[in-house]
């Protein structure tokens, strides 16, 4: 998924204090600035690990992993 739905946009924004970016994988891994992505454990597996190659988790639970650059 690469875009962010407006319901998710709004918690992330108010509650996180986050600045969401379309882009997806692609987009997190060029950002040379400090970024976030939020992957769905049920939906995402080929994300995961290509990304848990490279990057080690900051947050994860059996449905959401978070990865930091």
């Amino acid at each position: 998924m690469t875009d962010w739905a407006d319901e998710d946009r709004f918690i992330a924004e108010m509650y996180g204090n986050v600045i969401c970016l379309p882009g997806g994988k692609a987009a997190f891994e060029q950002d040379t600035d400090y970024a976030l992505m939020l992957l769905g454990n049920l939906d995402q597996l080929d994300a995961y690990d290509e990304l848990a190659g490279y990057y080690i988790p900051v947050y994860e639970t059996r449905y959401v992993t978070i990865f930091s650059n």
